[in-house]
């Protein structure tokens, strides 16, 4: 890929050419990890990048401030981000707050 300052890459074009180069970058990884003189740091750094790839990044754990008010006491807007929060939670990512019956958080509280 050739960038120039007349033509910049779309973020699609990045990904793809990313995609591209990951056969190699996962072979070097996999070197890595099998040479007996790796250092131990390089080691992990490489089967934590193989890990993540193949597995996705472990959860990390966001403290959640709460006030301790009901629902109907939460605004719009407050509603949607617990919503959010919620599905993370249970679906690991996405937004499915008007998932099954097309209903917002707000429908059911007010």
């Amino acid at each position: 890929m050739t960038v120039s300052r007349e033509t910049i890459p779309t973020e699609l074009e990045i990904q793809e050419y990313a995609r591209l180069q990951a056969k190699p970058v996962i072979d070097r990884f996999t070197e890595i990890i099998c040479d007996p003189e790796a250092a131990h740091a390089d080691v992990i750094r490489a089967g934590n990048a193989l890990l993540d790839r193949g597995y996705g990044r472990p959860w990390t754990i966001q403290p959640v401030e709460t006030d301790r008010r009901s629902a109907h006491q939460m605004t719009d807007d407050e509603l949607w981000k617990l919503a959010s929060l919620l599905d993370g939670i249970e679906s690991g990512g996405g937004n499915a707050a008007r998932k099954g019956n097309g209903k917002t958080p707000s429908d059911s509280v007010h």
